[in-house]
């Protein structure tokens, strides 16, 4: 009887543990995360790489995402940033800032994504385009005393071998009657960096990577201002500084000092084969044939 007794108590101290280990291993999730993460303000410094500069201007914008990972993580797939990561979110590429929800006490590291293209996050999800630059920061470890952090993120361009290419001209090439105030474009196949698009304002030397010539560039057309930029950053227009001569042909050039945001250029200088050619002055032809006919006439 007594050992029945004692059986009896040793099995109900036995089943109470097996039910306080069951409950405490069923405390949610959401209940530790709430005292083991941290929303903190992150501030991406911008160091040089392959002698440029990382930002962009808003003009010329892709996207760049940043990734709370682990410290082992040396290298980026789509697998990274869709699953294998702490946090994830847009840069901010204006201002270089980024908010995220970081764990508390584990080591991480930052890892920055940019892409060559103007897209959102479930964009960059769905459709995994290629990562065109790719860095990361140095471990660090988030105390939660922080809710703001500088962090260096020097990008690397081995991620980007593609050359830019010039995909197009405006006016096409071999295209006639074309107005002397007609404005002059050129499309890359890829963003590259503006700084490196540029033209002359200030004489008809050659010189500048985006140049227009009708004497096959022994001198160049002066340019009234700096290429603007449209077509997602693809595309560069100038406006030349005076209007182009009637009835002339002219040459396009663009150079290999042209360099993506990787510093791939060109591999070689482009020229339009065959150019473009202004319209004739109709309206004086006009007149002329008028002048002539009346005095014919009298």
């Amino acid at each position: 009887m007594k050992n029945r007794i004692i059986h009896q108590l040793f099995f109900k101290v036995l089943l109470a543990g097996f039910w306080i280990f069951v409950l405490s291993a069923c405390k949610p999730i959401e209940n530790e995360g709430e005292a083991d993460w941290a929303t903190v303000d992150l501030s991406i410094d911008q160091p040089e790489a392959n002698g440029k500069s990382r930002s962009v201007s808003t003009d010329n914008m892709g996207t760049a995402v940043i990734l709370a990972v682990s410290t082992s993580t040396t290298t980026i797939s789509s697998s990274t940033y869709l699953s294998d990561y702490y946090a994830r979110g847009l840069l901010d590429l204006s201002s270089g800032k980024v908010q995220l929800s970081l764990p508390l006490n584990v080591p991480l590291r930052f890892a920055e994504l940019v892409f060559s293209e103007s897209l959102t996050l479930s964009q960059i999800l769905s459709s995994q385009p290629t990562i065109y630059m790719v860095g990361f920061s140095d471990p660090i470890t988030i105390s939660g005393e922080e809710d703001a952090l500088n962090v260096s993120i020097s990008l690397s361009s081995d991620s980007d071998i593609t050359t830019p290419l010039v995909m197009s001209f405006s006016p096409e090439n071999s295209s006639t009657e074309i107005p002397v105030n007609n404005d002059i474009s050129v499309k890359f196949s890829k963003i590259v960096d503006s700084t490196t698009v540029s033209v002359n304002t200030t004489d008809t030397d050659c010189s500048g990577s985006f140049q227009l010539s009708a004497d096959n560039f022994i001198t160049c057309i002066q340019m009234s201002a700096s290429p603007t930029i449209n077509n997602s950053g693809l595309k560069y227009t100038v406006i030349p500084d005076a209007e182009l001569e009637y009835y002339t042909h002219y040459n396009i050039k663009i150079t290999t000092d042209v360099m993506d945001m990787a510093g791939n250029t060109l591999t070689e200088t482009v020229t339009t084969s065959d150019g473009f050619t202004t319209g004739v002055q109709t309206a004086g032809y006009f007149d002329e044939a008028v002048f002539d006919e009346d005095i014919m006439g009298n």
